[in-house]
């Protein structure tokens, strides 16, 4: 059957669209609701505009990144993820406490702990304890025995 994993593709590419898509507009639309209609007396107007528009910026960016992973077959792991902490961290702010934002480190805390050691190892350099002591003669006798071996030739000759 010729096409057939094109169809597949297509498939799952609208069946994904179509789950992230509403599923976002409606958090979207959750969050709108409660925070600008609901709590409208609490409300900050700069802070709460600034943090709608970083949700609805990051939700857009995921959503459309994530379907074009799908599109070509890629991971789209990471992208999910961070759309599903963007989505609890809208609804928690929108139900219980602004405080729900801090929620988002969690996001540059996992990017530190995932690459933090290449970033920071290639930036400052190995750092490796010079041992400046003086050598016993039963450990010199070691090291030595240790470099010479390390020397030989590593096969055995067969007879």
């Amino acid at each position: 059957m010729a096409g057939a994993s094109k169809k597949k593709a297509a498939s799952a590419v609208s069946e994904a669209e179509g789950f992230y898509k509403n599923a976002t507009i409606a958090i979207c639309i959750v969050y709108f609701l409660v925070r600008f209609v609901w709590h409208w007396s609490s409300l900050s107007l700069f802070w709460h505009t600034l943090a709608a528009g970083v949700f609805f910026f990051v939700c857009n960016f995921c959503v459309s990144s994530l379907l074009s992973s799908v599109e070509i077959g890629a991971s789209y792991s990471y992208q999910q993820d961070v759309l599903f902490i963007t989505w609890a961290v809208m609804l928690l702010t929108a139900f219980v406490s602004d405080w729900c934002f801090f929620i988002y480190f969690s996001i540059p805390g996992f990017i530190l702990y995932q690459y933090g050691g290449v970033i920071f190892g290639n930036m400052f350099g190995s750092r490796q304890p010079q041992d400046n002591r003086p050598l016993d003669p039963l450990e010199a006798k070691r090291l030595a025995k240790k470099e010479k071996k390390a020397q030989k030739p590593k096969f055995r000759m067969m007879h």
